[in-house]
């Protein structure tokens, strides 16, 4: 009946001939149904919920509270999301007191404890529940949500998701200012970008110094049997993601971070995250992401005045000191990229674009990182990264300035 009634039906809401009664009887006829059934009723109430009153509304809401997550689909997320669009216009109406009870609920559903029958549907609830945190009705609890994420960081659970959230409202923070402002109670949970960042920072050395005790992810997304399989595919507490994506959320929100915020890396920060990065990972997929991080930072414009305080300590304190003969391609892209960068910052280096010295020049023969460089070149126990040495070292030797080629001719 409803399926072949769904324009009546859509006619009466619009004209308030939907009640709280009929809102309930549309419900009761999914309940225990075949899931086709379930989705043309979820789909007419989705359909309804923008012509409904706030006391329909409401109803909807207190008869999806109930539901396990274990008994969500995505017509129910769907339905959810309207709903929690739809009861945030009800600030203005006295003595309502469930305009954010959607968002709630989506908050709620996102967390770690929750386990969903699909996994695809955590990612889809999450996008969901950003989407309605952007609404200008939702502008005032945008704080207070935030304040939910850093409470997450600190406890190290919904690290993931909490990731994504702060993230948005970084970006939208961001999108007149160009830059985030923290304080005058904008962002709660944290003084300032620096406790933010020590916070980030804190949490991913607990990523990387405790075990997951979950299952592995197979390529199709089932469980394989634990074992002798790849340590990058555990999954966490969460039960949807693997240990190298919480790695690289993680990443990606310091990335934003020192993109979005005034804040600069201290020594200190830079050298815990050089042994978080490189060092303390069991796997070479995860050190490959932390010096594909590092490159990024240094490279991207609006990351590099943030680790410009800290460019040389990196160069020639770390990556110089560590395990050069062991370096792997993805780390001496980074070496290579630090080198010149290092070296232009002391002036050794001088940009050009004109014939054969297209590129840069090199100014001096006291370039910082040489001698390690030709230890990788005859060392390096990869033959692709000895390769890729001493090809680095002909480039320089084709761009010395004519003064130094005087001189090696003297």
């Amino acid at each position: 009946v409803i399926k072949r009634c769904h324009r009546v039906l859509l006619f009466l809401s619009s004209q308030q001939g939907i009640g709280e009664r009929e809102a309930e009887m549309i419900w009761g006829a999914s309940l225990g149904k075949h899931e086709s059934v379930q989705k043309i009723v979820h789909e007419l109430l989705c359909d309804m919920a923008r012509s409904q009153s706030l006391e329909v509304l409401g109803v909807l809401m207190r008869l999806m509270e109930p539901l396990k997550p274990s008994e969500y689909t995505l017509q129910h997320l769907d339905l959810l999301r309207a709903l929690a669009f739809h009861l945030s216009d009800g600030g203005g109406v006295e003595g309502f007191e469930q305009q954010y009870a959607g968002l709630e609920l989506q908050w709620k559903l996102v967390q770690d404890d929750v386990r969903f029958s699909v996994p695809e549907l955590h990612s889809i609830c999450l996008k969901y529940f950003c989407e309605t945190l952007e609404t200008p009705e939702c502008r005032e609890v945008r704080s207070s949500y935030f304040g939910y994420c850093v409470k997450n960081l600190r406890l190290h659970r919904s690290v993931p998701p909490s990731l994504v959230v702060m993230t948005r409202l970084l970006q939208a923070t961001a999108a007149k200012r160009k830059r985030c402002e923290f304080g005058q109670g904008m962002f709660e949970g944290v003084h300032d970008q620096h406790e933010l960042l020590d916070l980030v920072i804190a949490d991913l050395v607990h990523l990387q110094t405790t075990p997951f005790d979950g299952p592995i992810a197979t390529p199709r997304g089932g469980e394989a049997p634990r074992g002798d399989t790849n340590p990058d595919l555990e999954v966490g507490a969460d039960g949807v993601y693997t240990r190298l994506a919480h790695l690289d959320h993680r990443l990606n929100f310091l990335k934003t971070l020192l993109e979005l915020a005034k804040t600069e890396v201290s020594t200190g920060q830079v050298d815990t995250l050089w042994d978080t990065l490189t060092r303390l990972p069991a796997t070479e997929q995860q050190r490959n992401r932390g010096f594909a991080w590092f490159e990024m930072s240094l490279q991207g414009a609006s990351t590099r005045e943030a680790m410009m305080p800290v460019a040389e300590h990196l160069f020639t304190n770390l990556l110089c000191k560590g395990d050069i003969a062991g370096q792997s391609e993805q780390g001496f892209t980074l070496f290579r990229f630090s080198m010149k960068f290092v070296n232009w910052r002391k002036g050794a280096f001088h940009e050009s674009n004109e014939g054969d010295k297209q590129g840069f020049v090199v100014k001096s023969f006291e370039l910082i990182g040489t001698p390690e460089l030709w230890e990788i070149a005859v060392g390096a126990a990869n033959d692709a990264v000895a390769t890729e040495a001493c090809i680095f070292l002909n480039e320089l030797h084709q761009s010395l300035s004519e003064a130094l080629h005087h001189r090696v001719a003297e």
